[in-house]
């Protein structure tokens, strides 16, 4: 498990960097600028997070740890709430979808599972700060990270049925 821990790619305080986008050279890096500011803010948030809580997340505060004007946490990635949807729904993503799977392999479901397992055992404290949003008055945060990736499931099952992966009726 250690081997786990000390790897980038579990640390949910790390940005967590974005693939280009398809733009003119300007646009690009103004975009590409922008992606990577709202990465580190994303970070900041799951930092803020591990450390202090939900209720320790605030746009003041997290302008603070991240270092962008208030303004900007609000162009970046919007209010609070969904802020904190799209910091937890990043990192799980990026844990459980690292190269995107294959839908023609039949346990392609059962290893983004493992790769969100070994996330777990890699960032207990976040993950565990993440499944008390669920007790909290803010529950919604919560729900609406998990429909997220239910959605994501859901779709990886439904390109394996049409891929004759996985049988219709499954």
């Amino acid at each position: 498990m250690s081997g786990i821990a000390s790897e980038c790619l579990y640390d949910p305080a790390s940005p967590i960097a974005q693939p280009p986008v398809r733009v003119t050279r300007k646009a690009l890096l103004a975009r590409q600028n922008q992606r990577e500011r709202r990465s580190q803010i994303l970070a900041a948030l799951r930092r803020l997070l591990v450390e202090e809580g939900l209720e320790g997340i605030t746009v003041r505060r997290l302008a603070e740890q991240s270092g962008c004007a208030v303004q900007t946490i609000y162009n970046l990635v919007g209010p609070r709430e969904q802020a904190i949807v799209d910091a937890i729904t990043e990192y799980t993503n990026h844990v459980g979808m690292t190269g995107l799977p294959d839908p023609d392999d039949p346990h392609a479901v059962v290893k983004v599972i493992g790769c969100w397992v070994k996330s777990i055992e890699a960032a207990p404290e976040f993950c565990r700060q993440v499944c008390l949003i669920s007790f909290s008055p803010a529950r919604g945060i919560f729900y609406r990270f998990r429909d997220l990736q239910l959605q994501a499931i859901r779709g990886l099952l439904q390109r394996q049925q049409a891929s004759g992966v996985l049988r219709a009726s499954a």
